[in-house]
């Protein structure tokens, strides 16, 4: 059966509401877009603590991607370089946007 993501009971059914009230869905557990949840009749206020639930989860990643990111081996820094260079060509200039870390391939 196709979900349909314009109908709200449909969507309810592929959230689940976690022990802060807010809606997640239940594959992968991020709080829904906007746009689903509008579909869901939440109110204003729903909405925005929605917004700060999303903005905290991006938050944690970021932080956790950070510490993993500090904690590579040399060796796994150039397996990375050599899958970045392999990618991009060499002589290119890249950022993560996560850590801020500048490197060229």
């Amino acid at each position: 059966m196709k979900e349909d993501y314009t109908n709200p009971a449909c969507l309810k059914t592929l959230m689940k509401i976690d022990t802060h009230g807010i809606y997640r869905w239940k594959i992968g557990k991020q709080v829904p877009g906007s746009v689903f949840l509008e579909r869901l009749g939440l109110t204003p206020e729903e909405m925005t603590a929605h917004a700060a639930a999303s903005d905290a989860d991006a938050a944690e990643f970021a932080a956790e991607y950070q510490r993993r990111q500090s904690e590579r081996t040399p060796e796994e820094v150039a397996d990375q370089r050599a899958e970045a260079c392999a990618a991009h060509g060499p002589g290119m200039e890249l950022v993560n946007v996560f850590t801020g870390e500048h490197y060229i391939t």
